[in-house]
């Protein structure tokens, strides 16, 4: 006779189980939620794929990550003119007309742009109903008019546009901490890194040449006054990633005016001495917090004996940054997702489309 109280007991179990569950509909309305956002398609608002452009490496890095760990992620063009709002003159005008021209140009050839085969970067032709929009730090406001908004900050705010203003529900991504000093302390940050680290085609020449002259990188520090002698030195802007290489491995020095490149690695792995020039009023420590970006560079030249102490280590650094980059990933996705079962407010994206 056990045998039917063990059965009963069963029984009154697991229709307790049953009414517990339908007694809560508001977890029931949670998780189905959660269910439909984890399918909703990711859009990174990014420029197409150049490699020698940093942004859009890391955008198209990112775009492959997500991919690659089941979420449906593309690329979606987007029109980055940085003074279109602050004209003051009829060259300026012109110039944000010709910007506008080649952004068409670009537009139109988007999708035979292809980024590399290594790459599951698709891009996208149109706009879902219900989605995720991913911006780099140089878009302000919501252009895809996207229900939930994720800002990466690949640099400082505000240092390329001007402008550094941020949604209360956004989630933001940084790719490094102190790239976060000019966020609202209200919004929680996320780091998230993500490089290609081209070590087939930059690394140092063996034998080792004999190396003479310098080169200089100017990109986003193109506005800042040249301090170094100028005579038989090279700029890179605009090479290919293969004639950079090329003149790193026979150069003494590389100057960069830009004091976030990845090219200031680059160059450091090719061999030369790499040098950040000082921003006026910046001192190394504020310039990058944590002595492990700062290894294999030298923060003006009286910090050349550092860079040379710490190339080992840079290189250790950027092997260890790429693989654990799939697990900040990861970590994103799962703040997304708390992200998302935080807002009711949303029933158009309550279902998957």
């Amino acid at each position: 006779m056990a045998w039917p109280r063990r059965m009963g007991v069963r029984r009154r179990a697991h229709g307790a189980a049953v009414l517990s569950a339908e007694a809560d509909p508001a977890d029931k309305q949670a998780r189905a939620m959660t269910k439909a956002f984890e399918n909703l398609p990711l859009i990174l608002y990014a420029p197409p794929y150049d490699p020698g452009v940093g942004g859009s490496l890391a955008m198209h890095k990112l775009c492959h990550l997500l991919n690659n760990l089941g979420r449906r992620a593309s690329i979606y063009p987007g029109f980055f003119c940085r003074e279109f709002r602050r004209v003051r003159s009829v060259r300026q005008f012109g110039g944000c007309l010709l910007c506008r021209w080649r952004w068409l140009g670009n537009n139109a050839l988007f999708y035979r742009r292809h980024s590399p085969a290594t790459l599951s970067a698709p891009y996208s032709k149109h706009i879902p109903r219900r989605f995720v929009a991913i911006y780099p730090e140089v878009v302000s406001g919501n252009p895809l008019g996207a229900p939930i908004v994720v800002r990466w900050l690949l640099n400082k705010p505000g240092v390329l546009t001007g402008e550094a203003a941020f949604g209360r529900t956004d989630l933001l991504l940084v790719y490094a901490p102190h790239f976060a000093d000019s966020a609202s302390a209200d919004v929680p940050t996320l780091e998230l890194r993500c490089q290609i680290l081209k070590t087939d085609t930059f690394r140092e020449p063996v034998p080792a040449p004999q190396r003479h002259g310098s080169c200089y990188i100017l990109r986003k520090g193109r506005k800042r006054r040249i301090v170094h002698d100028l005579r038989d030195s090279i700029r890179v802007d605009g090479m290919s990633d293969q004639q950079m290489a090329e003149v790193f491995s026979r150069v003494e020095v590389c100057y960069s005016y830009d004091p976030y490149t990845m090219l200031s690695r680059y160059a450091a792995l090719c061999g030369c001495l790499s040098v950040v020039v000082p921003q006026e009023g910046v001192d190394k420590q504020a310039w990058r917090p944590r002595a492990a970006d700062r290894y294999g560079l030298a923060y003006g030249l009286d910090d050349a004996a550092w860079a040379r102490e710490t190339l080992p280590a840079m290189k250790a650094e950027m092997t260890r940054i790429e693989e654990h980059s799939v697990e900040q990933v990861e970590r994103f996705l799962a703040a997304l997702d708390d992200l998302v079962a935080c807002r009711p407010d949303m029933p158009d994206c309550a279902a998957p489309a």
